[in-house]
């Protein structure tokens, strides 16, 4: 990739799970902008992420295509989780995933 790698990359990676997870483990609610905004610019790091971590002989439309699709499959399950959480009225177990989340993070940033 042109670009490659930005600055403290993987940190900023690891760093996104633990402050998502955190979020989720607290129920914070914030604003949709501001959610939004938070989830563009890790989207965008994400993506810069795995840009540069193509293989230069690699097929850049069968990776991306690839990582869409498990991008998308990762989102959908998330999102159909949060969904028997709620429908099943257990806030706690959403807040306790979040928590993982945010263990698994912190287990990778000391790793």
């Amino acid at each position: 990739m042109a670009l490659g790698p930005f600055p403290v990359m993987e940190s900023g990676i690891v760093l996104s799970g633990l402050v998502g997870g955190l979020l989720v483990a607290l129920a914070v609610r914030l604003p949709a902008a501001m959610g939004m905004a938070i989830a563009g610019v890790l989207a965008i790091a994400h993506g810069w992420a795995h840009g540069a971590e193509m293989p230069a002989a690699g097929d850049g439309l069968a990776y991306g295509l690839g990582f869409g699709l498990a991008t998308s499959l990762l989102l959908l399950s998330g999102i159909g989780l949060a969904s028997v959480c709620q429908r099943w009225e257990q806030p706690r177990s959403l807040q306790g995933i979040g928590a993982l989340l945010a263990l698994s993070s912190l287990y990778l940033w000391f790793a």
